[in-house]
């Protein structure tokens, strides 16, 4: 074994270890921002709910999906953010509206109706909950992501 053998040997784990760290961290971020996806299409599916009881009126604010709608506020908690407290045990049954909606990670479009048509935005991520852009959710219930810029 020559004096090359184990520096490219060390270059090679240094170089893989690397990318696999990369490619976890890439990982981790996809999985929240498809959870996230996965809230906002549970949010589009309480809203027709709501909509269906309500004339096609959908909620001037969040807080009045809960509890009767939305039973997990954690819902509104987007996987990208460190803000499930606000929403974890006991503290969200007392938690009043006002705070319900201020602690959501989405920004809710009030004043619409649920006959509208699709392609109207409804909710959205707050800026900052995804480093690269946000997820979307249309009146038709379709959830996608819009890069920045």
């Amino acid at each position: 074994m020559n004096d090359l053998q184990p520096r490219r040997l060390a270059s090679a784990v240094v170089l893989l270890s690397l990318l696999t760290g990369c490619f976890f961290v890439h990982g981790k971020t996809e999985a929240r921002k498809t959870i996230c996806q996965g809230n906002l299409k549970e949010m589009g599916l309480v809203l027709k709910m709501y909509a269906q009881d309500h004339d096609n009126a959908l909620p001037a604010r969040l807080s009045e999906l809960y509890p009767n709608y939305l039973d997990d506020l954690r819902t509104l908690a987007c996987p990208s953010t460190s803000n499930a407290g606000p929403f974890s045990g006991m503290d969200r049954r007392t938690m009043p509206p006002d705070e319900i909606d201020a602690a959501s990670d989405y920004i809710y479009i009030s004043g619409l109706r649920w006959d509208l048509p699709g392609d109207t935005i409804v909710m959205f991520d707050k800026p900052g909950n995804h480093p690269d852009g946000r997820n979307v959710l249309f009146l038709d219930g379709r959830v996608e992501w819009q890069p920045e810029g």
